[in-house]
């Protein structure tokens, strides 16, 4: 799979990837006339992300939560918050203990607030894993060598097709096709660096 911006690696290790989204419901009330017959929905949201470890969970995993939203006015309750959850592992039995604790941390905090809340779970990617013996990991560290662009075998926390295919049983690897500042406005890649992908292609279709 040509897809990864990783100079100098064949990428044969990558997460499983969980996405979570969470609405929190509570109930409005007027904040200064009747704030005791209001359910906080926001405060409830913010306590459940507040215990959400981000960042390098454990050794095999990396979570974060993004797009915190409750809009409404300054002087009423909210009685909606929705944000993001997502988990990456190398590990696919971990990716739903991690997924699980963090659902727990929404029903801890929901249950505090008496808040009610909905969740939604989304797999996109299987763990990928090719091991370093590989006949396939062999074949594209030899063709790079033999064209003279050395690589070396390397995990990384990113998503690509390659995954894809390991959840269909298929062995893949992720090559480095040189490309540079990527989802940005500014991504680019060099001609030469086309050049030796498309060198590297040949090679492999040309192989016995």
């Amino acid at each position: 799979v040509l897809d990864s911006s990783i100079a100098g690696c064949v990428v044969n290790k990558a997460p499983s990837h969980g996405v979570m989204h969470f609405s929190i419901k509570g109930k409005s009330s007027h904040a200064g006339i009747a704030p005791q017959k209001g359910v906080h929905a926001l405060k409830a949201a913010a306590e459940a992300i507040y215990n959400i470890p981000c960042g390098q969970a454990d050794e095999n995993t990396r979570v974060n939560v993004a797009n915190f939203l409750s809009p409404g006015k300054a002087n009423v309750i909210p009685e909606e918050a929705t944000f993001d959850a997502e988990v990456r592992c190398f590990e696919d039995a971990l990716l739903q203990v991690h997924m699980d604790a963090i659902s727990s941390a929404v029903a801890d905090a929901c249950r505090h607030y008496g808040a009610a809340y909905c969740e939604e779970r989304t797999i996109h990617n299987c763990a990928l894993h090719v091991p370093d013996d590989s006949p396939l990991l062999q074949r594209v560290l030899e063709v790079n060598e033999r064209i003279g662009r050395p690589v070396k075998a390397a995990p990384t926390y990113g998503g690509s097709d390659a995954s894809n295919l390991a959840g269909q049983g298929i062995q893949a690897v992720n090559i480095c096709t040189g490309m540079q500042n990527v989802h940005s406005v500014r991504e680019s890649i060099a001609v030469q660096d086309m050049a030796a992908t498309s060198r590297f292609v040949y090679e492999m279709i040309g192989m016995e």
